[in-house]
């Protein structure tokens, strides 16, 4: 997977930090909190079994 800062992240989407660093490197994505690790971006899915 790309490496990605969180400042990447933000303009990709049109977003903005509003807490934490601006540098902080993502190397994975989760769609579940209990597998989070230091370098997860935890992305909420809305449904019956999310």
């Amino acid at each position: 997977m790309i490496k990605l800062n969180t400042a990447d992240i933000a303009a990709a989407v049109q977003g903005n930090i509003i807490h934490g660093p601006k540098d902080e490197v993502i190397d994975r994505v989760s769609l579940d909190t209990r597998t989070l690790e230091p370098g997860s971006l935890f992305i909420p899915l809305r449904g019956e079994r999310f």
